[in-house]
């Protein structure tokens, strides 16, 4: 269906991009990145503006593996509700309690706990791109 609306050879191209060892490295880079910005940024510096800025560049990053999971889903064969898309799904989910203002918004101070089990949702996120 959606080759009949995209075309073959675009819907190749995106699957084919989204395999690529580069796409893959980029991805595993700015997970990693995920998983160890907050508390890097929050033992070395400390600092207010410091944590505001690495939140804008895990909201980035939510919207990169956001397009990711829904391009993914809508270009590469049998993506869509298989093992690594519920890893993906759950991991870019995660990612949201560690965007300052909006895990503000979401939980009291006494879930702190919930932030380590989301970042246990990137390490797996991790696993999959590694492993798959």
């Amino acid at each position: 269906m959606v080759e009949g609306v995209f075309g073959k050879e675009f819907c190749g191209t995106v699957d084919a991009f989204f395999t690529d060892k580069n796409w893959l490295v980029f991805t595993v880079l700015i997970t990693l990145f995920a998983l160890y910005a907050v508390d890097t940024c929050d033992v070395c510096v400390g600092s207010v503006q410091a944590r505001t800025i690495v939140s804008g560049l895990l909201l980035a990053i939510f919207v990169i593996f956001a397009l990711e999971v829904v391009l993914s889903c809508v270009f590469v064969d049998r993506y869509l509700l298989s093992f690594f898309f519920w890893v993906d799904l759950i991991g870019t989910a995660s990612l949201i309690l560690d965007i300052q203002w909006m895990a503000e918004a979401i939980i009291s101070e006494a879930d702190s706990n919930a932030l380590q089990i989301t970042r246990a949702g990137r390490a797996a996120r991790l696993g999959s791109q590694m492993g798959g």
